[in-house]
């Protein structure tokens, strides 16, 4: 057996009630209504038969009829269905009183976070910073020696072993 079948033959367990409120007077509209509005069942065929008039030209009669001032009769009011089952709604919508209450919480603790964060911020700042001393060394002009001259003992292109003030770059 497929479950869909299953599932329509095991009644539910606290199944909310649905029922129509207007039952009485929509059975007796529709049975009201001429029988070329209506299908009709035919024995022969064992089967159902469609209306001689569809909705569509009962629709087109009734707007000429009303159009032309006069009465239609054979109006169908629609089903009024109850449930004792109480409207979901949205989850945003259920949720909007206490998620407000959560929001008012965290704002609340917000200066106080805030302050913790910036103070944060700057004990790791800080620690992140050169060393001063490292930063006068790396920024200030500094004396470096040469390399000795290539070849023979003369002074070659370089000037061979000179000291030399080179600024360093950055400055």
């Amino acid at each position: 057996m497929s479950s869909y079948r299953w599932k329509r033959l095991v009644p539910k367990l606290d199944a909310p009630r649905r029922r129509t409120v207007n039952e009485a007077a929509v059975r007796a509209a529709r049975a009201a209504l001429p029988p070329e509005f209506r299908p009709s069942w035919d024995e022969t065929t064992r089967r159902w038969r469609r209306p001689l008039f569809s909705a569509r030209r009962i629709a087109a009669l009734r707007a000429t009829t009303l159009a032309a001032g006069k009465e239609w009769k054979w109006d169908v009011p629609h089903r009024v269905v109850e449930s004792d089952a109480p409207f979901k709604g949205h989850i945003r919508e259920r949720r909007w009183a206490e998620r407000q209450a959560e929001i008012g919480a965290a704002m609340a603790r917000m200066p106080a976070a805030i302050a913790a964060f910036r103070l944060a911020e700057r004990q790791r700042r800080a620690a992140a910073k050169v060393r001063p001393g490292l930063l006068d060394l790396l920024m200030r002009p500094r004396e470096l020696e040469t390399s000795p001259p290539l070849g023979k003992g003369g002074a070659g292109r370089r000037g061979g072993g000179k000291t030399t003030k080179v600024q360093a770059r950055g400055t």
